[in-house]
């Protein structure tokens, strides 16, 4: 067994609180563990063996009864365990029949199906209840990098490193739509409600040309065929966040609808360039131009940029807190601390207890409608969590 336990991946339970946090975390040394955390300290509960190579991606059902594991062993692990007993956990079900590793899963909302795409160019949809592959979908040329579903559960999105974007119609196994730009592999891609309507389908896709060194995000509209529809057919994207020297190491979305927060819906990409970017996505105004570091600003393309003082790196990342209230970013200052800014004034609120090596994963969970729960992991395994709420933060 490798003797690294950096973790690749970090996921909350749905059913963790404020004063009861479940999350586990995906380890190169083939590992899964569930951690259990409070303001004031954090144990690690179970851990999960049975891969036989790194632990790649992790994902939890809605409400929070299985956990599934994604693997370079070419599997995929079920893991379930006793409400009466949270260290007792048992693999439900080892999933087959990808030729190639397991690089993406996700768990469709309703939490009856999941979905798990590969090297092998394929994705696979199962069943929950019987842990049956029920479809397998091929349309790619290339390795498929990630997959995400959305919010209505009736499409699932899938990445690759052909330069296609994919979205399939779930309940029927068909291609809908092929999205395809002059722009590279396609490193990620993700669903996000942009607008007053939750059913609105806006689909981003982050893109890494290596020829010409050059990352982008773009935005699609899958519902509205008034935006770059012809002909009933999706044409080009709606929107591009472009100028970035190197690869997409980090995206995320802010879209608050629980009135928390004053700001608008926003974007932040992170880039090996050594820069991180604050974006509308609802006008072509800034939102905000963080401090602390050089500063830049693009106005052809509408956003804002807070550089590096360190050289390139690869480790560049961000997360938005669910209420959209506080930014997280790693790589700013060093790659072994947090910074936490507050995205109304752009002003640094907080540096966190330094990790003793690299962050991989920073992950904020939603665990009530003033608190937020951020967690972090490193390449040594160790995994720490800081809880926020309105005026006060408190670190374990």
């Amino acid at each position: 067994m490798p003797t690294s336990r950096g973790i690749h991946g970090l996921v909350f339970c749905p059913t963790s609180t404020t004063k009861d946090i479940m999350l586990a975390t995906a380890s190169a040394d083939q590992v899964v563990r569930i951690w259990w955390a409070s303001c004031i300290r954090m144990q690690c509960l179970a851990e999960l063996l049975g891969h036989t190579d790194q632990v790649t991606q992790l994902a939890w059902s809605a409400i929070g009864t299985c956990l599934a594991s994604a693997s370079l062993d070419k599997t995929v692990r079920i893991w379930t365990y006793d409400n009466a007993a949270p260290c007792a956990w048992s693999c439900q079900a080892k999933l087959t029949g990808h030729s190639g590793r397991v690089t993406a899963l996700c768990f469709v909302q309703d939490g009856r199906q999941l979905v798990t795409g590969s090297t092998d160019s394929t994705l696979r949809i199962w069943c929950c209840a019987s842990w049956r592959c029920l479809k397998t979908l091929q349309g790619h040329k290339g390795l498929v990098t990630a997959v995400d579903c959305s919010g209505d559960g009736q499409l699932v999105a899938s990445a690759s490193g052909d330069g296609c974007c994919c979205v399939w119609d779930l309940a029927e196994g068909t291609l809908k739509h092929k999205l395809q730009a002059d722009s590279g592999g396609v490193t990620s891609c993700r669903f996000l409600p942009v607008g007053l309507s939750s059913t609105t389908n806006v689909l981003a896709t982050a893109h890494y040309d290596r020829q010409r060194n050059q990352g982008r995000v773009l935005l699609w509209d899958l519902h509205t065929k008034a935006r770059k529809w012809v002909d009933g057919k999706i044409a080009a994207h709606f929107q591009a966040f472009n100028s970035f020297t190197g690869q997409i190491t980090a995206l995320d979305f802010a879209c608050p609808e629980n009135g928390l927060s004053d700001m608008p819906h926003f974007a932040v990409i992170a880039c090996c360039d050594g820069t991180i970017r604050v974006a509308s996505l609802t006008d072509d105004d800034y939102i905000y131009t963080l401090g602390n570091a050089a500063q830049a600003c693009d106005t052809a393309d509408h956003h804002c940029s807070l550089h590096s003082r360190s050289a390139v790196q690869s480790n560049m990342l961000a997360a938005i807190s669910p209420c959209g209230q506080w930014l997280a970013t790693v790589g700013l200052s060093n790659g072994m601390e947090v910074q936490v800014w507050d995205t109304e004034t752009g002003h640094l609120v907080k540096t966190c207890q330094k990790h003793k090596s690299s962050i991989k994963v920073i992950k904020w969970n939603n665990s009530g409608h003033k608190t937020q729960v951020l967690a972090t992991g490193d390449c040594s395994g160790c995994c720490q969590i800081s809880i926020w709420e309105a005026g006060a933060d408190h670190q374990s």
